[in-house]
């Protein structure tokens, strides 16, 4: 009777680990550009156990489209917010403390891809100097 118990066993505690290490994404804020062409979204993934901190992401979509691939990825980021100055210029306001894993300056949607056109919008990291102690 206990090896027939065994693989019930295993399964649940299998369960388990796949829920510690399961990923959940939490949208934290969606920003339109002002011609509302452009959508900024800044996401929090949350897991990966107690000591792992949470990752954010900043995506920018075509209207109200789907998500491809971030323009930035930072871990020990909490306070990010990101805001448009014209309708092709997105400033990512960081704080000295993110470890920035990934960024990228530019991006382009589809139809300027196809259409060998410039960029569709610059993006533009702003460190946020108030947090930075002064040097004796």
């Amino acid at each position: 009777m206990e090896t027939a118990r065994l693989p019930a066993v295993l399964f649940s505690q299998g369960l388990l680990v796949l829920a510690a290490c399961s990923q959940e994404q939490k949208e934290l804020m969606r920003v339109p550009s002002p011609d509302h062409a452009t959508t900024a979204i800044v996401v929090q993934e949350i897991g990966g156990g107690a000591a792992i901190s949470s990752t954010y992401y900043v995506y920018l979509l075509e209207g109200n489209g789907e998500r491809a691939k971030p323009v930035f990825a930072a871990t020990y980021c909490a306070g990010l917010s990101v805001g448009w100055q014209g309708p092709k210029t997105l400033l990512i306001d960081y704080h000295p403390h993110c470890h920035i894993r990934q960024f990228t300056n530019e991006w382009w949607n589809k139809g300027a891809g196809e259409k060998a056109q410039g960029a569709t919008a610059e993006i533009i990291l702003v460190r946020e100097t108030d947090a930075i102690a002064p040097a004796p």
